[in-house]
């Protein structure tokens, strides 16, 4: 596994033991790191990500076109591997949308740190989604 772009995420909310291990490459990083470099799931994974769009921060044609790769290869991933799928969305939330339906909605996702809309909101939720 590449060492310099994966996101392993540990998120301790409660501060008593809830903890969600993640692997993967951040919209931030789409550009700098290939999903396929990852190789295998650590065994204490439990989802994918965060991947997603980040249009606020990422404003260039090139690189959201690098993210929205990215975001597809581990959609594809979290299809194989049945984990979570932890999804970034800012400021692209349609664009968010026609991806997971054009690969395929997985059957558990997550809206992380979601920031959407209350019709925003349906769309995730009737498509499956947790939001965080």
């Amino acid at each position: 596994m590449t060492s310099q772009f994966v996101n392993i995420h540990t998120h301790r909310p409660t501060g008593r033991g809830i903890e969600l291990r993640t692997a993967g490459i951040h919209p931030w990083d789409a550009d700098k790191e290939d999903i396929a470099a990852l190789g295998t799931l650590p065994a204490d994974v439990q989802a994918i990500g965060e991947t997603g769009l980040d249009y606020f921060r990422t404003r260039d044609e090139e690189g959201r076109r690098a993210q929205e790769r990215s975001f597809r290869s581990h959609i594809r991933w979290a299809h194989r591997s049945g984990k979570t799928l932890m999804i970034h969305d800012r400021d692209a939330h349609a664009d968010v949308l026609d991806v997971l339906d054009a690969e395929g909605v997985p059957e558990r996702f997550m809206m992380h740190c979601f920031s959407g809309d209350a019709a925003f909101a349906r769309q995730c939720l009737d498509r499956g989604a947790w939001l965080s």
